[in-house]
């Protein structure tokens, strides 16, 4: 990994309900739990599952990004040939799906 990341360090937990939203915690130094985040759904979302869909994907945030990271960094920036046979070639079709993976790792890094 190229960049230190400046969040909390995982691992985060969905901890329930709280209020209206679900919250996101991390453990802290006291042996307690800290807390991230909160997470809504859409009004409309009367049983509320969008809202408890998005904390389990925030909670999921600092693994994600450590696999992506692993899987990203270190990777070639030099596109292969576009095409064979008038279609996208497999490896520049991977070469897109890493400079995506790159984009969304500088996104959470908070440099774009």
């Amino acid at each position: 990994m190229t960049d230190q990341p400046k969040w909390t360090p995982g691992p985060w937990f969905y901890s329930g309900r709280i209020g209206f939203g679900h919250l996101i915690t991390a453990p802290a130094q006291s042996g307690s739990r800290s807390q991230i985040a909160v997470a809504y759904g859409h009004d409309d979302d009367a049983p509320d599952t969008i809202g408890q869909a998005n904390a389990h994907l925030i909670a999921a945030a600092p693994e994600l990004y450590e696999a992506l990271a692993a899987l990203i960094d270190g990777r070639s920036v030099q596109p292969p040939p576009a095409t064979i046979d008038g279609g996208k070639s497999v490896a520049y079709r991977n070469w897109e799906l890493i400079e995506a993976g790159r984009a969304a790792l500088s996104r959470a890094r908070g440099s774009q």
